[in-house]
């Protein structure tokens, strides 16, 4: 047994008759078959949907943060790699002014 939702109203000869947005379960085959011809949808498949978007707009925001991360990471030793260039420069002009 599956669980599907009837996307119209509809009647099918072995799954009775459906109200538009109807979720009920019904038989494999039957559920296939209604599936197949557009009048309904797997309940199932939408939860999955639901779920596999949800794991998907998690790791892309995790992917962000690290981007984030490493960029403010590379700034940071970019900054540090300056300072100690600038200080180096500094020690010999003053070296040199001697």
């Amino acid at each position: 047994m599956k669980k599907i939702r009837a996307l119209q109203q509809f009647s099918h000869f072995n799954g009775g008759t459906f109200d538009q947005h109807e979720v009920r379960p019904v038989a494999d085959d039957i559920a296939e078959a209604l599936v197949g011809m557009n009048l309904a949808v797997y309940v199932d498949d939408d939860a999955e949907a639901k779920a596999k978007a949800d794991a998907e707009a998690k790791a892309l925001a995790e992917a962000e943060e690290k981007a984030k991360a490493e960029a403010l990471e590379k700034e940071k030793a970019d900054a540090e790699a300056k300072a100690k260039a600038d200080a180096e420069a500094k020690a010999k002009e003053k070296a040199a002014k001697k």
